[in-house]
């Protein structure tokens, strides 16, 4: 206890207990007032008709007020018949509330979870923690959706060590509006029937045996396809960018290498039958990458020839549908109409860098990079066999990549970048007024400032005589250095050779892009077709020289120095900044067929970002000469002060090549105002002028106490349009509360506390 205000106090020595009336009692995180408080034993305390804050200065903020608190210090509180205030005001009320005041978890209610939505009505979701242990947990909820339904759900929490733990999940709803097959109904007649719903889940991770071993493993399902969209707000935690099955990895390191082995399996998110949304969803069900540390083969210290390394990388794939094409049906047509898509593949890459010349600013490097593809097709029917018994069942694609880079780099630094501190005894006064140009003007302000407050300064009674070698104010000044840095570079890259043995099945559907897996599947010399989504940004590698210069200006910043703090360098010391980087990108191909630069030109590159405290701006342009189209993004954000925003904006031509055959044109809008203080109004948005409307928008409206002891929010979301041409609308309520003194907790984040 720090301190003890009250009317009367009754005090018993034996036993050591208390009993004061209209009583306040003032302890490190909290105050407790109330018209009777009890000293039950040493950590215990009893109060009638009392209020319990965290806020010690602004009791008014906000407080929980019932007809007894009992006080557990360092433990929790309990409070019977609970009125949450804010303000003196009444806005909640609950005929019993625990909550937590110590860093250890506590069984007990967390703060409700509310909301209105368009489609589901009025949320409210009620959690309870359970602790069930020193490493395991569990959280139980139950939600009203109005005249939707119910829904319940369980997430229990175990951890085996550090970065070991497992993660289970169920919920579930009854649900009166959503019948089979993904109808629904909004408006029931008669007897309304609640059908089940639910998602379930599975997550693990383990990482052991040092620094050398992991793996994680996600497992996932649902009772219908809707679920994950028609319950996001309750499914999006184990969701992310979709429903998956199941989702692994394990991962081992070494001294010289690193297996990674990954594996997913997706389902489509609103079709339960594969077969009607692709017929050819492939499963990369697993894969296996590996990769080795580059070796060096030689190495001296002189100019020329200074270092040759080998490296080594690589990866096995297994592809397999999800729903396979009967093959007796697509022999029956034409089986070469339908691509290969069940088949084992393997990928190895060595390569080797051989570093030519160093002098100075200019070196020279130059790369061999060898590949080795083969594909294996999985066992098929044996009518299959029979009609293609002339196709081989492999492919073997093979070729090699050289690549020679030049750069010429040159630099300029400006200032020196060090901190110190300058002793008010050791300042010319007289010099800096005369001369105030040669100061720092932040350094300059501060010391005259503080010399004409020490001048106006008047006391109404002399101090006591003291000795004035014990006062020696300073001043801390800080310079930041600058270095101005251009780098100009060239890039030939030149396919040796390129060809393939086996299946002439898989070599066209590679070869004329009629469908392959990922890039790796691409022939090289293929690459530089307009068609192709990865030529339009990434320069082809056959017969090509890119031409790139790049300037950046940094800023370096020091930091103070900690001599307590372990494994810090003279690195550590300094901080640094791009302030602005711009760029330019030119590739020319030299395999043309027809000659002339604006035939040989592939495509331009432009860009530049500037980075600033306050302010921020990144461009970046695509112009492809071939096809005379444009690409560009850009996006700009700056804090005024009194709000900031956010702007963006994306074009691109390429969607031409769409139905509508119209450019792909977007605008981002994003604003957070705070011109009264402890009050913030946001929203962010965004249109698409294809589809001509506004995407999903978001609008908040939050206000923080004075004292960051509490703080209450509105959440105003509105949704894309659906297959029904209708909006989503949401209304939220964001209630933050400083329980514990450790910080403001969203009950979002207190339901999901571990």
């Amino acid at each position: 206890m720090q301190s003890l205000y009250a009317t009367r106090i009754k005090y018993n020595f034996l036993q050591e207990s208390m009993k004061a009336e209209n009583a306040r009692i003032v302890m490190d995180l909290y105050s407790l007032s109330g018209k009777y408080i009890e000293k039950i034993s040493e950590k215990v305390f009893k109060a009638y008709k009392a209020e319990y804050s965290t806020c010690r200065d602004c009791p008014e903020a906000w407080s929980f007020y019932g007809e007894e608190v009992t006080i557990y210090a360092e433990e929790y509180v309990h409070v019977l018949k609970m009125f949450l205030k804010l303000k003196g005001n009444v806005i909640f009320f609950m005929p019993y509330f625990v909550f937590p005041i110590k860093k250890e978890r506590q069984t007990g209610f967390l703060p409700p979870a509310l909301g209105v939505s368009s489609s589901r009505g009025l949320k409210y979701i009620q959690p309870f923690f359970l602790d069930l242990g020193p490493s395991t947990d569990a959280t139980l909820s139950a939600g009203v959706w109005g005249e939707r339904g119910y829904s319940q759900d369980l997430e229990f929490r175990h951890v085996f060590g550090q970065r070991r733990w497992v993660d289970l999940y169920f919920f579930n709803a009854f649900d009166s509006f959503y019948r089979e097959n993904g109808l629904f109904y909004e408006k029931q007649q008669g007897e309304r029937k609640f059908l089940p719903r639910n998602v379930y889940a599975l997550e693990h991770r383990h990482a052991a045996f040092g620094n050398n071993y992991s793996h994680y493993l996600f497992l996932q399902n649902d009772s219908d396809p809707y679920s994950f969209q028609d319950w996001g707000d309750k499914t999006r935690k184990f969701s992310p960018g979709g429903p998956p099955r199941i989702d692994f990895f394990s991962l081992w390191r070494g001294e010289t290498y690193q297996v990674f082995l990954e594996g997913k399996y997706l389902r489509n998110p609103f079709f339960a039958d594969q077969k009607r949304f692709d017929p050819y969803l492939v499963q990369r069900l697993p894969e296996l990458s590996y990769s080795f540390v580059p070796f060096t083969l030689f190495n001296t210290e002189g100019p020329f020839f200074r270092s040759l390394t080998l490296s080594l990388q690589g990866r096995l794939s297994r592809f397999r549908q999800t729903s396979p094409v009967d093959e007796e049906e697509k022999l029956s047509n034409n089986a070469y109409k339908h691509p290969v898509l069940n088949l084992d593949r393997s990928l190895i890459s060595p390569k080797l860098s051989l570093h030519v010349a160093d002098l100075g600013p200019f070196k020279i490097e130059q790369f061999a990079t060898f590949n080795l593809d083969s594909y294996y097709r999985a066992q098929s029917s044996r009518i299959e066999k029979d009609v293609l018994v002339k196709d081989k069942r492999y492919l073997h694609k093979y070729g090699a990549i050289l690549q020679t880079s030049a750069s010429l780099q040159w630099e300029k630094i400006f200032d020196q970048s060090y901190q110190t501190i300058f002793l008010q005894e050791e300042i010319d006064l007289q010099a800096l007024k005369d001369h105030p140009e040669e100061v720092d003007p932040s350094l300059r302000e501060k010391i005259l400032g503080a010399e004409k407050q020490k001048s106006q300064s008047k006391l109404m009674l002399p101090l006591a005589p003291y000795d004035k070698r014990l006062e020696r104010p300073s001043h801390p000044y800080v310079s930041h250095g600058y270095k101005d840095s251009h780098q100009l570079k060239f890039i030939y890259s030149r396919l040796v050779s390129e060809s393939s043995v086996g299946s002439n099945r898989l070599r066209d559907q590679f070869s004329q892009n009629k469908s392959y897996f990922d890039d790796f599947d691409l022939f090289k010399n293929d690459n530089n077709k307009p068609d192709h989504e990865i030529a339009r940004v990434a320069l082809p590698t056959e017969n090509v020289l890119e031409v790139r210069y790049d300037n950046w200006f940094i800023r370096k910043t020091p930091t103070l120095f900690n001599p307590y703090a372990d494994g810090t360098y003279l690195k550590n010391h300094f901080s640094y900044s791009i302030l602005t980087h711009y760029y330019l990108s030119q590739g020319i191909n030299f395999n043309t067929k027809v000659l002339g630069l604006e035939n040989q030109l592939t495509r331009t590159l432009l860009g530049a970002n500037f980075n600033l405290k306050w302010f921020s701006l990144n461009w970046e342009h695509y112009f492809f000469y071939k096809t005379k189209e444009h690409k560009s993004t850009v996006s700009f954000s700056r804090d005024w002060g009194l709000f900031s925003s956010t702007l963006s904006y994306s074009f691109d031509e390429f969607g031409k090549k769409s139905t509508e055959q119209i450019p792909d044109e977007a605008i981002g809008l994003g604003l957070v105002f705070k011109f009264i203080p402890d009050w913030t109004l946001s929203g962010e948005s965004k249109f698409d002028f294809k589809k001509e409307r506004w995407l999903q928008s978001k609008f908040q409206i939050l206000h923080l106490s004075p004292s960051k002891c509490w703080g209450l929010g509105v959440v105003w979301q509105i949704g894309d349009l659906n297959e029904k041409n209708e909006r989503d609308k949401k209304v939220m309520l964001d209630l933050r509360l400083n329980l514990d003194g450790h910080g403001l907790q969203s009950s979002q984040a207190l339901a999901q506390k571990r």
